[in-house]
Formats: structure tokens, sequence, C-alpha cells
């Protein structure tokens, strides 16, 4: 399943780039551990940003040795996590007392003063930064603290430092399971919060809860203000298996005023759930839609539409895309997209095919499979009528595309010298039977 392109567009090229920025020689990788030994800050910083997103292991001795010198204790932290240092947990535990130091320096009491407040709380974020590498190490210890943060924010935006460890808690934490899913389920939805954070918090929900996110996921696409996260969260939607979603999905379409949405929800629904009910659907839409530009768009795209093509199909697979193929005829049937008497016999086909699969004749289903294909394949090409049988274009890209997917996981048919299948020219020669 195709999922969110967008979002793994930018996740590759901003891969791509940090590949590109750490393809460094050992020269280069030699001259940024030394800068962590200089005496300008930020020339400190830099150069562990870079360790930390190019993985430097070469410096894991030094950032160990100089742990409270470089930079950003944070930083140096998840530097030491993601090198593998054995120290992380050491020194995120002292990190973690240094800031409980002070605060305990702090007289909240008898000097009440605002200030102090602000303070304490600026101590606790950086407490609960070196949480947050705690929980990855699997300590859950002090999750209290993140709670504590979080309620010294009483409105949104909460804290970022108390969210981004609150994630860990779902899983992790099960007295504080509740309390962080309420967090998130009201920060997805807060114009508080920036699109790129809605999103985060939306796969952080998706992640643990599943399937259960559904009418979260939903709401934000039908009500968020940003076109871009609703562009992305719809193309979520076909990882939930809600079988409402193509009839929510049509009538949102009626409604959208959006056309850049209303035309992702015509991919999505051609392409995700590419049914002759959903393409006829969309056929009236784009018939009846008063702009001619965008009305010609979606023609053209229906015209070339194929259904969706699995990559890997097991056995029942086979016999559910057989199911699907007997319906689709039924289907186009009731579109007037192929006439009856054909709709007959290939159904026929169809049924006998069936049979043969389930008692293990793969071949016998091919040869079935094989004339439904070369029957619809011939009415769609006989232009000047040769047979009162008839497929439409629509049919064909159903009924040939999907036989065509079966044949090509079935042995293929041998042909029958003793066959003969009933194929006319548009001149009305017979046409032998082909292999």
């Amino acid at each position: 399943m195709k999922i969110i392109i967008l979002l793994l567009a930018i996740f590759l090229s901003f891969n791509k780039s940090i590949n590109a920025q750490c393809n460094l020689s050992n020269e280069r990788k030699q001259e940024i551990i030394d800068s962590l030994n200089s005496t300008n800050y930020w020339h400190r910083s830099d150069a562990l940003e870079i360790i930390w997103n190019c993985k430097i292991i070469e410096a894991k001795e030094i950032i160990e040795n100089r742990f409270w010198e470089i930079g950003p204790e944070y930083m140096v932290l998840n530097t030491l996590y993601d090198l593998g240092s054995d120290l992380t947990y050491q020194f995120a535990i002292a990190y973690y007392d240094s800031m409980q130091y002070e605060i305990d320096q702090l007289d909240l009491v008898n000097d009440p003063d605002s200030i102090n407040w602000e303070v304490k709380r600026g101590y606790l974020e950086l407490q609960v930064d070196a949480i947050e590498v705690l929980f990855k190490l699997n300590d859950f210890s002090k999750a209290y603290k993140v709670i504590e943060l979080l309620d010294s924010y009483p409105e949104e935006p909460k804290n970022s430092s108390a969210l981004s460890a609150l994630a860990y808690m779902i899983s992790g934490t099960p007295q504080y399971r509740e309390r962080a899913i309420m967090e998130f389920e009201n920060a997805v939805q807060s114009d508080a919060y920036s699109s790129w954070n809605r999103l985060n918090f939306l796969f952080i929900l998706r992640e643990n809860l599943g399937q259960e996110t559904f009418p979260i996921a939903y709401n934000i696409f039908l009500q968020d203000t940003d076109q871009t996260v609703r562009r992305i969260v719809l193309g979520m939607l076909p990882s939930y298996t809600n079988e409402n979603i193509p009839g929510l999905l049509k009538e949102r379409l009626l409604l959208e005023s959006d056309q850049s949405i209303a035309g992702s929800i015509i991919g999505t629904l051609i392409y995700h759930y590419g049914t002759p009910s959903n393409y006829n659907f969309i056929k009236e839409f784009a018939q009846s839609n008063p702009d001619p530009e965008f009305k010609h768009d979606i023609l053209v795209s229906l015209k070339l539409f194929e259904p969706y093509k699995p990559d890997t199909i097991s056995q029942v697979d086979l016999i559910r895309m057989l199911d699907t193929l007997q319906s689709f005829s039924q289907q186009c049937l009731s579109f007037n997209w192929i006439d009856s008497l054909l709709q007959t016999e290939i159904n026929a086909n169809i049924q006998v095919a069936k049979t043969f699969l389930s008692n293990g004749d793969s071949l016998g289903c091919a040869r079935e499979i094989k004339a439904v294909s070369e029957k619809i394949d011939f009415e769609y090409k006989d232009t000047l009528n040769t047979t009162p049988e008839f497929v439409t274009l629509e049919g064909w890209q159903f009924l040939y595309n999907i036989s065509q997917y079966i044949l090509d996981r079935l042995p293929e048919p041998q042909a029958n010298p003793n066959l003969l299948v009933n194929l006319k020219n548009s001149l009305g020669n017979q046409i032998e039977a082909s292999n």
C-alpha cells in the first residue's frame, strides 16, 4: 500500500541530503572531532551536531571524557545514545541530578516570585530532556516529572520537550497511558502547534493506537486549516481497514471546495478503492463539474486507469481476486459496460476457474481465465461489431486487466489443438486458438 507519498519524498530527500553531508573523509572527520576541543562554544556545538547527524563513532571517547564541557547536554546525551555509549545512562542520571540540585536551591515558598517559577520550569525542561534518554534506555521511574512539566502549561501549546518524552509514555507507563493519549488527542487538533507538529502527533497516536485513530485522522482531514496536512492525512486513510472510507470520501468530494483536495480524493478513490461503482461515481462527478479544465483532467485520468496490481498474490488472494473479477463483471453489467450475454459467459468461466483452483488445478483455472481475457479483449477491439456482444473501455479496463493479473500468477495454459475458439476478426473470418 502506498502511504503518505509526500512525507516519504521529504524523508528520502532529507536523508539523501544528510547522507551527502556525511560522506566524510577521515581527515574531515578528524577535523570535526578536533573541533570538540575548541574554546569557541559554537564551534564545539556545530561539531557535535555533525557528529550526532553523521554518527561519527570515532568521536565517542572524547565526548565521554568531556561530557560537561562540549555543548548542550541534551545533544551530548542523545549523541552518546546514538553512538551506543555504555556511559549514556550514567550521564543521563548525573545530568538529571544536577538539574534537581538547581531546582532545590530555589526558594519557591518564601520568595514566590514568578521569575523563580519560570527558572524552575526551565530546569524541569532540561530534566525532561534527560528523562527522554532514560526512557529510550527503558527506565520510566521519573515519568512523573514529565507530567509535572505538562501541568505547568495549563493551555496549549504544551512544552515541546514534555510532548516529545510523552510519546514514550503511551506504551512505557500504564499509569500515565490515558493522560498521554489525551494530551496528543488535544494537541493534534490544535492550531497552537505547527502543521508538521500536528502531523507528528497523529503519527505517534497511529503508531500506538493503530486502527483506533481513524476518527481522529478523518476529522483532521475534514477540518485542518492546512491543505498540505489534509492531503497527507488523506494519503494515510487507505491504511485503515474501515469499510466506510470510500463512502465517506465520496460524500466529501461533493462538498469539497478546494479543487486540489478534490483531485486528491479522486486519486485516492480510484487507485485505492478502484471498483466499477467508484469509477462510475467519479465519471458522473466529472461530467457534471462546471470547470471544463478540471473535468477534462478527471476524464483523461479515468481513460488511463488500471486497477491496482498487487505485488504478490497467495492462493487465498487468487480466490479473492476471482471473486472480485466475478463481482466486477456484475457491476460492469449494471453500468452497461458489458452486454448480458457476454457477462453470463465469462461468469460461467470464472465459476469453473474457481472450482479448478479450489481442487488444486491451477492449469485448469488458467485456461478458464485466459478464455475470459480473450473474450473481453476481442469484444472491446471489435470496432465493426461483428458479434452482438460488446465491452466498453471501462469494462475492458477492469475485466481484462484483472484477468491478466490473475493469469500472471498461474501456469501458462498450453494450446489445445482440438479446441475451437469461436472468435472472428472484423471481416468475419475465424481466428485460430493461440497459446
